[in-house]
């Protein structure tokens, strides 16, 4: 195990401490507190039921049913370790995504946030709306049934997205229900449907005057964008007038011209066929104006079958496939071995896999442990969704155009964020911490503090590099020290052990594609706060 005492970035009289980081990263919901689960009635969810029909029509009917919880049957689908351990320089302890156009944003960091924009905790004994952090999971119990929640607000015109993945068994259907309405049994229920199966077909549906039109207004169709069984999806809807255009882990797949409901709720929902149980986790829902989806999503379609684009994951909402060089949502063991990531437990650390997500937790307060993913960098955008996934004091983030040696890491830049708000950048060369930090520790309003996610972005083009927090730039200088290197991911503890830090999905992008990505159009500048060094 490779060790190097580290040092404090512009800190005064104050103690070096060392730290510990891990190279990882992670795509599911953070391990956290036990799911809430209370018996309670959610007037915005809705579930019933109706038998199966061998109809292009809906399988499920629109009268609600059970506790107030409006449940309607779903629409029939056609049956179809080692790790090294390298010291990193102490930072002492050192919202939310872009906002322009951002009009609803939801990621179950919060129970009673999630409650207040719509998502109500409870069982109704044929369906469980399930919080945990960072994760609202339905699962429907009974056959042929659906189970909604409708979030907050009304809209018209407007791009929805949500991030979500089925976590049952077997089959399952899932997607978003959009401009949507219904009285209390249904009977005049109307608005569209997207569905989208396990087995990686999808349908857009429409309701009426409480009653499924008949054919869907896009049947039964497979989509080799749509990551099949228990794999994690990022499933959008644009809709501009007439105009509703479908996207699966941003790819634009379809779109089809239909002017009977022009304005309405969004909201989610699972559902169960002939063998249930159903059960989906959802993890994020965004809605952005429909000039900033079209703008960030882009209107060209998809030339099927081509290869799918990057995989869904929190860190970017839509992701087009052109410009990514590396993506890892860990859905899969082996792939992401494959990428170069080490899993394992040693000497006060340890690096979980699960489907989804890698867990990295930090107990020891001197060293770092790293896990490099394979490939080496020059220009490009880096991004990782990371957060502590509890209270207790963390730091995490990025290192960057980095190389080892036989001591383990001998420069890179080394780009932190702590969990108390505040952020950093440290530039190691000849295995020795410079003195003063190129950005030294910086309070900004930008990070979300305590056990929440932050979307952690690193702009590297030549000697200009950019620092993005939540989709604000807060910070951009020139330094032409290290112009290439590989990229690893970053979790330190400091003095009250232990800190366990969740990574979602891993991202390299051309510096051309990250350039459009995420500052076309221009994000906001988030004012940066000099933080007061600790004695």
């Amino acid at each position: 195990m490779d060790k190097l005492m580290a040092h404090t970035p512009q800190r005064s009289s104050r103690a070096r401490r060392t730290l510990v980081c891990l190279v990882v990263l992670l795509f599911l919901v953070p391990v956290g507190p036990a799911a809430a689960r209370p018996s309670a009635a959610a007037p915005a969810q809705q579930e019933g039921a109706s038998p199966l029909n061998s109809s292009s029509q809906p399988a499920w009917g629109l009268r609600p049913v059970d506790l107030a919880l409006q449940a309607t049957q779903a629409p029939s689908p056609a049956p179809t370790v080692a790790l090294t351990s390298t010291a990193v320089p102490s930072a002492t302890m050192p919202a939310l995504v872009d906002t322009s156009g951002l009009l609803f944003e939801q990621d179950f960091g919060s129970l009673q946030r999630s409650e207040a924009l719509g998502f109500k905790v409870a069982n109704t004994g044929t369906a469980d709306y399930v919080w945990s952090p960072y994760a609202a999971t339905i699962t429907v119990t009974a056959a042929s049934r659906y189970a909604d929640s409708l979030i907050e607000g009304t809209y018209s015109d407007f791009g929805a997205l949500v991030d979500l993945q089925p976590v049952g068994p077997g089959y399952s259907e899932y997607g978003l229900m959009f401009r949507w309405s219904s009285n209390a049994d249904g009977s005049d229920a109307e608005g569209y449907q997207l569905s989208v199966t396990t087995d990686g077909t999808y349908r857009l549906y429409k309701a009426l005057n409480g009653k499924w039109i008949d054919p869907p207004l896009i049947p039964s169709t497979s989509s080799p964008f749509i990551k099949q069984g228990n794999a994690r999806n990022i499933v959008a809807v644009l809709a501009e007038g007439s105009n509703l255009s479908i996207y699966f882990n941003g790819v634009l797949v379809n779109t089809v011209s239909d002017s009977s409901v022009s304005s309405g709720s969004v909201g989610i929902f699972a559902a169960t066929q002939d063998k249930p149980p159903a059960a989906v986790a959802f993890y994020r829902i965004d809605v952005y104006s429909s000039d900033r989806a079209s703008a960030d999503w882009g209107v060209v379609p998809a030339n099927a079958p081509a290869t799918p684009a990057a995989s869904a994951g929190g860190a970017s909402p839509i992701v087009n496939a052109a410009g990514v060089l590396l993506q890892d949502d860990f859905s899969s063991l082996a792939a992401s071995q494959a990428n170069g990531w080490k899993f394992g437990t040693g000497n006060g650390y340890s690096a979980a896999w699960s489907p989804g997500a890698q867990t990295i937790t930090v107990s020891n307060t001197r060293y770092s442990v790293d896990s490099w993913v394979s490939g080496t960098y020059d220009n490009f955008g880096l991004e990782t969704d990371a957060g502590p996934v509890t209270n207790q004091y963390a730091e995490y983030g990025m290192l960057f155009r980095a190389t080892t040696g036989a001591n383990g890491v001998s420069s890179g830049y080394l780009f932190g964020v702590s969990s108390d708000g505040r952020y950093w950048l440290g530039k190691l060369i000849n295995g020795q911490w410079v003195n003063p930090s190129p950005i030294p520790v910086t309070a900004s309003p930008a990070i979300r503090q305590g056990a929440a996610q932050n979307v952690l972005r690193v702009l590297a083009d030549g000697p200009q590099i950019t620092l993005f927090i939540n989709g604000m730039v807060v910070n951009s200088l020139v330094d032409n020290s290290l112009a290439s290197g590989q990229v690893a991911a970053y979790t330190a503890a400091q003095a009250n052990p232990p800190a366990t830090v969740a990574f979602h999905e891993w991202r390299v992008l051309t510096s051309g594609a990250a350039t459009v990505e995420w500052l076309v159009p221009a994000v906001p500048t988030a004012p940066a706060v000099q933080a007061t060094p600790t004695p």
